[in-house]
């Protein structure tokens, strides 16, 4: 976000890997010790604000089935607790757990995604989220824009950037000191490589009519069906770049810098209920790249010493 850092600045950031103890550690010791075990004062090159993120009191998550994280639990149905965003499950560590640990207090957490939900469709969640006056909104939404019952219907990249944009505009007007971080959309065409050899998933899939553009024929080495699975895969590149620059108009937007998108998920990562949405598992690897890329732009920010 323009607050926290430039565009290429905020690349670098959200690549940079550290485990969340490490960072959180780093950021809220002011002493170390020395050789013979006196308290010494840290060097001021190491000392650093802390990150906006131990000032959030509330988190609100925005988004469709799999922030509402429908098939995590092993049967079907949204399972909140297993939420990336803000689930209480610890085998998933959610951001709003992480956010925990690393101020100290739980946050408040409202989680109004929705299965089913395009970007066109997200207004109907905010204004529940205005109300709630969240300090950190959290969005990840797309994924039913590029699985549709046909390629034909699937969602233009400038009509999902222009409803992104319509979100983030509305959230950072009412809600003009909450801070938004918005994911990239998962590379949903490696689920074809995933399960290549496994009929169950083949044979789910075969009744998934709600993301035919994606899965029909999914064995098929036909022209035609490579050719539209790798649409779908360059329109969700589209999304992406609809979703980073959308963010970008904003003041205190982070975009995750398409981590999410890059992730590499496991047949483990995955529902069996499905074969489609993440798993329990797979919700916390959700969980750990989303966070790694936020607590990046955040300690970037903090450490510039601008007001994020």
């Amino acid at each position: 976000m323009k607050t926290m850092s430039g565009p290429r600045d905020r690349r670098r950031a959200t690549r940079r890997v550290l485990p969340a103890l490490v960072a959180a550690v780093g950021l809220l010791l002011a002493a170390c010790s020395s050789t013979d075990g006196t308290p010494t004062p840290a060097p001021s090159t190491s000392a650093a604000p802390e990150p906006f993120l131990t000032d959030v009191t509330s988190v609100a998550a925005m988004g469709d089935s799999i922030t509402a994280g429908v098939n995590a639990c092993g049967k079907q149905g949204a399972c909140a607790a297993a939420s990336w965003a803000t689930g209480s499950d610890t085998s998933v560590m959610s951001l709003s757990s992480r956010i925990a640990s690393l101020a100290g207090s739980a946050p408040a957490v409202y989680n109004e995604a929705r299965p089913g939900i395009r970007a066109a469709q997200l207004g109907d969640q905010l204004d529940q989220v205005v109300k709630t006056a969240p300090g950190l909104v959290v969005i990840l939404a797309g994924a039913n824009d590029a699985c549709r019952t046909s390629i034909g219907v699937v969602t233009g990249a400038q009509e999902f950037g222009e409803s992104i944009g319509e979100v983030l505009d509305t959230i950072s007007t009412e809600l003009p000191d909450t801070h938004i971080f918005i994911t990239s959309i998962p590379d949903l065409p490696q689920l074809v490589d995933l399960f290549a050899d496994s009929d169950a998933a083949h044979a789910v899939w075969s009744d998934f009519a709600g993301c035919a553009s994606l899965l029909q024929n999914a064995t098929s080495t036909d022209k035609a069906d490579v050719d539209r699975r790798a649409a779908i895969g360059q329109r969700i590149v589209q999304y992406n770049a609809q979703i980073e620059q959308r963010c970008q108009d904003q003041p205190r937007c982070t975009y995750d810098g398409g981590a999410v998108h890059a992730a590499q998920f496991s047949q483990q990562d995955i529902s069996t209920v499905d074969y489609f949405h993440p798993s329990e598992t797979g919700q916390g690897k959700l969980a750990e790249v989303a966070w790694q890329a936020l607590l990046g732009a955040a300690e970037e920010c903090a450490a510039s010493g601008r007001t994020c």
